[in-house]
């Protein structure tokens, strides 16, 4: 808000603070406490698992603060979606399964970075309809560095890395998770196209299916497992 990215004429959702719902103070104090009933969170979870996933609290709590924040905000250099891939993806994937086994796996690595590059795709649906303004604002999104073209080949390369990091388990699925996920294919294929053709604020239903798919992604994997365990068991 106060580097001028948020201004009158942005085309996303309403911001609580650039319409004025909320001082820019009360935000900051409300990060706060947001971030520390987080970190409560998490050292209740180390009493159960491992004390140094202390070291992986302190990196996120660092991340939240400087991705918009501080001398070198990360989302205003690039590094947003790197950021996401990380944080929405590989860290909880994968220390999810640390906690409840103590122990990391290729499977678990390969579907957080799968989830991964799906939830990037957010953020370059997001940065994609914002390019001029984020331009005016000299936030050097991935859009605004590589151009808008670069963003759909982007959101589609990450659309196929994503299906293709979990066609291994798909092809050993039952008909139905099959069929789940054809769905799934196709509701991205739709997803892909709006891209292509929506311009300005009706992108903002691009934005919201993008996050759907991801959410839908996430389910049927979830489904998948529920049905390998039971089988096994």
């Amino acid at each position: 808000f106060k580097k001028g990215a948020d201004r009158e004429d942005r085309l996303g959702p309403e911001r609580a603070v650039a319409e004025g719902w909320i001082t820019p103070k009360a935000m900051l104090v409300g990060t706060f406490v947001t971030l520390g009933l987080a970190c409560a969170a998490g050292l209740l979870l180390v009493c159960f698992a491992d004390w140094r996933l202390i070291g992986v609290g302190i990196a996120i709590a660092i991340c939240v603060l400087a991705y918009s924040a501080g001398p070198f905000p990360l989302a205003y250099n690039g590094l947003g979606d790197v950021c996401v891939l990380l944080f929405y993806g590989v860290i909880p994937v994968c220390f999810t399964y640390y906690i409840q086994t103590l122990n990391f796996s290729l499977l678990s690595f390969l579907l957080s970075v799968a989830l991964g590059l799906l939830s990037v795709n957010i953020l370059i649906v997001n940065n994609y309809r914002d390019y001029e303004q984020d331009k005016a604002a000299r936030k050097r999104t991935t859009i605004v560095l590589f151009g808008r073209r670069a963003g759909r080949v982007f959101y589609v390369l990450n659309e196929c890395m994503a299906f293709l990091l979990v066609l291994p388990l798909i092809l050993d699925a039952p008909w139905w998770i099959l069929f789940l996920f054809g769905i799934l294919f196709a509701l991205c294929f739709y997803t892909t196209r709006e891209l292509f053709t929506l311009e300005g604020r009706a992108l903002n239903r691009t934005l919201g299916h993008t996050a759907r798919n991801v959410f839908l992604f996430a389910s049927v994997l979830s489904l998948l497992f529920l049905y390998i365990g039971g089988v096994s068991n």
